[in-house]
């Protein structure tokens, strides 16, 4: 726990005496905050002896610069003593800050720890016991936390190189609670093997560092998650609890299952102080792939510390399988199939379910494929020509007897012509008369 309270800095406030200020003998480090006027070049530092640091030409070993737009923020290692000055265009309405005394300030750390555990840390960076707010300071402050495994199962890359599980910064976001605070808060997730860690805790700014380190043993997890399969579907997932190492009274789940298309089921479980639970996957009914991932509430038996952990990710699919001779069987009679069925019959009874099947798949299929209503066009053509044509054979035939008739009436007027003609010849043949 953090015992140091939030506190101003005032005291390290130093004005500027025609841009001079003293260091005491003994100082073993000291940051210096000296403002300008913003957009002016960084300042000169004079030292007792008269040699000179620049922003751009200083000894690396011995000190760090960071010149901003209207402060220079300086680090010296074992300063001289005496009279310093300063030259540059300083902020006359502003005082140089000066800190001699700073050290990081950390939540102390469990020795023993579980796979999985989510850890939250606090640590702050404070001068004379008073944490440092500054802006200057704690503009670009951050925490980094490396692992290096010194086990005997220790892998190359974490017993050599060590493993990065986290960085935080003073900016209020995540789990930081307030920006430019000059506390660091950030939270650990220890998804790494069980193993032997040498942790170090790295808080820095440009020009500043300081590290904690810490020896920590990192145990399996006392909660593991696995999948329950009943003829090749998943059916439930299964949480197992180590009461050695957990209160099995105060323990509470919470849980995400994942699909691939991007649907989330949340789902929440107790034990009652028993040392498993399960959560059933039967509403799980679309075929896909998915994941739970899930987290775990509890109390330490041994120390008696509140715990979280995240438990192992459990992977699994879900595919849609054609119904079993059972089913198929409720299907048919309507009703509960039996769970088992005599082998002797079972060929007999398959071929009744087929054949029922085959006839409810033709009736389905005559009923979808019944021929709608619709105008037919062939008959309407048909019709049509029909009707022209009939009334062009009814033309052809008035027109025919039209035709006889005149032919028939020209006969007659023929016939009623011809006696004339004849009694007139005859009258002029016969010449043989006498004249009266």
């Amino acid at each position: 726990m953090m015992l140091l309270s939030f506190a101003s800095i005032a005291d390290n406030l130093s004005p500027l005496l025609k841009n001079r200020f003293r260091l005491d003998h003994g100082i073993e480090e000291i940051t210096l905050v000296i403002y300008r006027h913003d957009g002016s070049a960084p300042v000169v530092l004079i030292q007792p002896d008269g040699s000179k640091l620049y922003a751009s030409r200083h000894p690396e070993e011995s000190v760090a610069w960071f010149d901003d737009a209207a402060f220079d923020l300086i680090t010296i290692k074992k300063p001289m003593a005496g009279p310093w000055q300063v030259v540059g265009s300083v902020d006359p309405r502003n005082r140089m800050v000066t800190m001699s005394d700073v050290s990081l300030v950390m939540d102390a750390l469990p020795e023993e720890l579980y796979v999985g555990e989510r850890l939250r840390l606090t640590a702050r960076v404070v001068n004379r016991g008073q944490t440092i707010a500054l802006a200057p300071f704690v503009a670009d402050l951050k925490m980094e936390i490396w692992a290096r495994a010194v086990g005997l199962s220790s892998s190359y890359d974490l017993s050599y190189n060590g493993l990065k599980l986290g960085e935080f910064i003073d900016d209020g976001t995540e789990f930081d609670e307030s920006p430019g605070d000059g506390v660091l808060t950030g939270t650990l997730d220890l998804n790494i093997s069980a193993d032997q860690y040498e942790m170090s805790l790295r808080v820095y700014n440009p020009t500043f560092e300081r590290v904690a380190n810490h020896s920590l043993r990192l145990l399996p997890s006392p909660v593991t998650a696995d999948l329950v399969v009943v003829e090749e579907k998943p059916v439930a997932i299964y949480f197992q609890f180590d009461g050695s190492a957990v209160e099995l009274d105060n323990i509470a789940l919470s849980g995400t299952i994942f699909a691939s298309d991007g649907r989330e089921r949340e789902f929440t479980l107790s034990t009652q102080g028993q040392d498993n639970t399960q959560f059933s996957l039967a509403e799980l009914t679309e075929s896909g792939d998915y994941r739970m991932e899930a987290e775990v509430f509890g109390r330490s038996v041994t120390t008696g510390r509140d715990m979280a952990l995240a438990t192992n990710v459990v992977r699994f699919s879900v595919v849609n399988l054609p119904p079993t001779p059972q089913e198929r069987v409720a299907e048919v009679v309507g009703g509960e199939a039996p769970e088992r069925v005599p082998e002797a019959g079972l060929g007999r009874l398959m071929n009744q379910i087929d054949e029922e099947f085959n006839r409810q798949l033709f009736e389905l299929n005559q009923k979808v494929n019944k021929p709608q209503p619709s105008v037919n066009w062939w008959l309407i053509a048909g019709i049509n020509f029909g009707l022209l044509l009939l009334a062009a054979i009814m033309m052809f035939v008035y027109k025919w007897m039209m035709l006889q008739k005149t032919k028939a009436a020209a006969l007659e007027a023929e016939k009623s012509k011809g006696p004339e003609v004849e009694e007139l010849d005859e009258e002029l043949i016969d010449l043989s008369l006498p004249e009266d």
